[in-house]
């Protein structure tokens, strides 16, 4: 398959800061780095830039990623890219180099390792221009050659790669808050101003709410009352609500897609969150509900749900111990209120609202496909659909969230 972009314009000014002073760009080479369907927002490009140096003759390769914005207005305009691209680039070049200097200012020897090294942005060719145009592209390091690897959407996380995830999700959460916490006035103007309130497109909240309707019906085992109060959140849609002192960065996104992980001899060692274009200033306990709820297997959920909620918690307030910080707010009892309210206000309607894209069997030959294939109210849901849908509105019901 062609490359979906031919060339980056002014492609070695944005890596010049990684070239060295005796290093010229000799080459570089574009590839796809991803199917059709398998990135529905976004071109990902895989970019192998050779370089050499001009006293020694050596040449070494610089493994890239590039993302760039969707070439179909529809998809633009679905994945409004006039505020997630620029804010996936402030993600990159403001909030990390933030916490990771606040790690260090309290000599915390951990290094922001959740997520990818950036190698630079832009939103257009032109400096002064705030609008992202077809030249807009992140540039990222490629975790594919350092050992990472994506999961099948389909078949979700293992209970080991859960774990792991888990343990950087409470990171990437808990270390902004502690920031927030100790050096608020540092937070709103380095951290908050790149988290904006992203809505869910209203493209398919129609074909959400007929599906929903139409799925609940079949569900044997769940009393009258509970459907009406589950269509009627579905019909809600997600509430945009801050629940302080509980609200930090937050991914707003994390589903199998957008979570890599690293085997050693077959066992997973690390993983690395990506795509950080709807980071939002919530509460994290919507992240931690969507990522297991959308991306771990139903057989690591039916078995250790309870367990992998409380490692998130022990490793969320460990964190915040590191700082010596007052954590009685933090107690376990309101945590549990907070994955209440999550749950509740937001997270049940997330994913549910995702299954469809997440769990659609095929691949899409062009990304215009996307609204007549995968939200098609023509289309039956999948077995693994139907089975994750009646596991998560039945354990919703059970714990008492909806």
């Amino acid at each position: 398959m062609p490359c979906e972009v031919e060339a980056i314009e002014q492609f070695e000014d944005l890596i010049s800061d990684h070239i060295g002073p005796d290093e010229q760009m000799v080459d570089y080479k574009l590839t796809n780095l991803t199917a059709p369907g398998e990135n529905y927002g976004s071109i990902m490009l895989k970019i192998d830039v050779v370089l050499k140096n001009n006293k020694t003759g050596q040449e070494r390769l610089l493994d890239l990623v590039g993302k760039m914005i969707p070439r179909l207005e529809v998809m633009q305009n679905i994945f409004n890219v006039q505020v997630t691209f620029k804010n996936e680039i402030a993600f990159y070049l403001e909030l990390i180099p933030a916490v990771q200097l606040f790690l260090e200012e309290n000599n915390i020897l951990d290094k922001v390792s959740y997520a990818a090294q950036s190698y630079g942005g832009r939103i257009s060719l032109d400096p002064s221009s705030e609008k992202v145009d077809e030249n807009a592209i992140i540039l990222l390091q490629n975790l594919k050659v350092l050992g990472y690897t994506t999961c099948d959407r389909r078949k979700g996380f293992d209970l080991k790669s859960t774990r792991i995830i888990l343990k950087n999700l409470a990171k990437f959460n808990a270390y902004p808050l502690a920031l927030k916490l100790k050096k608020p006035k540092e937070f709103e103007t380095k951290v908050k101003p790149n988290l904006v309130d992203y809505y869910l497109t209203d493209n398919f909240y129609e074909f959400t709410v007929r599906q929903f309707a139409k799925m609940i019906k079949t569900e044997q085992d769940i009393d009258e009352n509970t459907k009406e109060r589950a269509v009627e959140i579905i019909r809600r849609k997600a509430l945009k609500v801050t629940h302080e002192p509980w609200a930090t960065v937050t991914h707003n996104d994390l589903w199998v897609n957008n979570l890599m992980v690293k085997f050693t001899n077959d066992e997973p060692v690390d993983a690395i969150l990506v795509d950080f274009q709807v980071c939002e200033y919530k509460s994290p306990l919507r992240d931690l509900l969507f990522f297991l709820f959308s991306s771990v297997t139903l057989e690591v959920l039916r078995e250790h749900l309870d367990e992998l909620i409380d490692l998130y918690y022990e490793e969320f307030a460990n964190v915040l111990k590191l700082f010596k910080l007052n954590t009685d707010e933090f107690s376990r009892k309101n945590f549990d209120q907070q994955v209440k309210l999550a749950a509740n206000e937001s997270e049940f309607y997330h994913v549910i609202y995702m299954l469809p894209p997440i769990l659609f069997d095929g691949k899409l030959a062009d990304m215009s496909e996307i609204g007549d294939k995968v939200f098609n109210a023509e289309l039956e849901p999948t077995d693994l659909h139907k089975k994750r849908f009646s596991f998560t509105v039945k354990e919703f019901a059970r714990r008492g969230w909806i």
